[in-house]
């Protein structure tokens, strides 16, 4: 059962919490069980908030074209490799490529029984070294692997259910293996035969799960092509080399943010983000060599109706300063960063949500692109992605 923090319009907000029982047995001894104690590299302090056209540029509008009898409608997670848009909507289970002008070219996995079929697809990353896409089931506890052209290569099984994976450079995959797990960590590092070869992150063997994807937690790479992971309910993201895992981002707010020390606490953290009485890094980040890029719903005010309050943020690692946007309808409908390439960060919006803010000031250079995309509408409930740049005013700081 998946929990999702940000619902379209449509559909409004909904929240919803799946409890189990704990399984029987005793936490491996891991070592990164005193890395909370350690500062991290960069200190991202949320305080002011700015006009949104003032921290970020609108570089591209891509809407997307599908293949006749295909569905796409939730993106969760986004790689881009050269010209090509690798995109996963897990509500489907279809995992798509698109090129550059946000044209399908094709379809990868099927799904079945059989040894190259899927029976689900929660997450996928990219091994660089094979040039490969791999696929990861919850369902099944495997990843399979696939050529760029969709060919099907090979499949491994594996112990644990895993709902986010990453790889690295050197083919290396992380998983974040979930609550349902005896080994009781929250990532797992697996070879590329699927040899268990660390653990981090642990969690007591007491703990009564509450599933936090999509509200909070992530697992992307680093600028160097290391993992970043931070666990649900958690203020710190961590760098994760090979056996180490190191503090790189500690986010801290003006605003009441839930303890750390009560990250294992998830069913009191779900019940708080639920009220709106808390501040807290939402499930995507992205960094490169200068910036991160990150979600935050910020405490609920006074006057708003909703407890959603969703906000992009910038950290800029150079001067250790960071940005925010302003309470905007246009953020509030726009999910992301879930890629970056470069300088340019990926977030993306629904087709309907765009033609809803045609007119607002951010698609100022881009009203013909919407018009035609008015003309040509067929689906709404299609995404568009959006490429953006830092602004100015970040660069020039």
């Amino acid at each position: 059962m998946k929990v999702n923090w940000r619902f379209s319009r449509k559909k409004g907000f909904i929240a919803s919490t799946a409890f189990v029982l704990f399984c029987c047995g005793n936490p491996e001894k891991n070592a990164d069980s005193d890395q909370i104690l350690q500062d991290a590299e960069y200190s991202v302090y949320v305080k002011d908030d700015f006009d949104l056209a003032k921290l970020l540029s609108l570089e591209s509008i891509i809407p997307l074209e599908l293949h006749e009898g295909s569905f796409f409608t939730n993106p969760y997670r986004l790689i881009v490799l050269g010209d090509t848009l690798f995109m996963l909507d897990p509500v489907f289970g279809t995992l798509l490529g698109f090129n550059s002008d946000g044209k399908m070219l094709r379809k990868y996995g099927t799904f079945g029984s059989g040894p190259e079929e899927m029976a689900d697809i929660s997450d996928f990353g990219f091994d660089p070294l094979a040039k490969q896409l791999v696929l990861s089931s919850i369902e099944e506890r495997s990843l399979a692997y696939f050529d760029l052209a969709g060919n099907f290569i090979r499949k491994i099984r594996l112990k644990n259910q895993s709902d986010m994976i990453a790889v690295d450079k050197n083919g290396l995959v992380a998983r974040s293996i979930t609550y349902f797990n005896e080994d009781f960590s929250n990532l797992e590092l697996a070879s590329n035969s699927g040899d268990q070869v660390g653990l981090h992150f642990p969690f007591p063997q007491e703990i009564f799960p509450i599933i936090l994807k999509n509200i909070s937690g992530h697992l992307t790479l680093s600028s160097n092509s290391k993992f970043l992971f931070q666990e649900p309910a958690s203020s710190i993201v961590y760098e994760v080399d090979g056996f180490k895992a190191t503090p790189k981002f500690n986010f801290g707010s003006s605003d009441d943010m839930w303890p750390l020390q009560n990250k294992h606490d998830l069913n009191g953290f779900f019940t708080k983000v639920a009220s709106g009485a808390i501040s807290h890094p939402t499930q995507y980040f992205e960094e490169n060599d200068d910036y991160l890029v990150f979600g935050w719903n910020r405490k609920k005010r006074a006057a708003a109706e909703s407890i959603v309050d969703f906000r992009i943020g910038i950290f800029d690692k150079s001067t250790g300063t960071t940005f925010l946007t302003k309470p905007d309808d246009l953020v509030q409908s726009i999910r992301g960063p879930m890629a970056v390439k470069n300088d340019l960060f990926y977030f993306v919006i629904q087709q309907d949500q765009l033609l809803r803010f045609a007119n607002h000031s951010f698609f100022k250079n881009f009203e013909n692109l919407i018009q035609s995309i008015e003309n040509n509408k067929k689906d709404h409930d299609l995404p568009v992605v959006l490429t953006l740049r830092i602004s100015n005013l970040i660069t020039k700081n």
